[in-house]
């Protein structure tokens, strides 16, 4: 989905649709995928994106490693994770 409001929207969409039956989890690797990751119930951005961190960073948004929250129940980590934080991760290999 090309540009970050049409990320954000359909997130915001798929949240609604799903109502509070499961969590909605957003994977994305750039700056253009922060809107949608804060709008999901579980964001991870994952990859080196530099800029994604400054701009989240500056945002005051607070990035949390997922190797963190490994004690949670991954059924329980949308309501342990505050709404101005996400989960980062290097690589695809860190999310199991």
């Amino acid at each position: 989905i090309p540009g970050a409001s049409a990320k954000r929207d359909w997130i915001t969409k798929l949240v609604g649709e799903v109502n509070g039956t499961g969590p909605v989890v957003y994977i994305g690797d750039s700056a253009t995928d922060l809107l949608a990751l804060l709008e999901a119930d579980i964001g991870i951005l994952i990859g080196e994106s530099c800029s994604a961190r400054r701009i989240a960073r500056r945002f005051g948004v607070h990035l949390e490693s997922l190797d963190s929250v490994c004690g949670v129940q991954w059924g329980q980590v949308d309501q342990f994770m505050p709404k101005d934080m996400l989960l980062e991760v290097t690589c695809w290999d860190d999310i199991q």
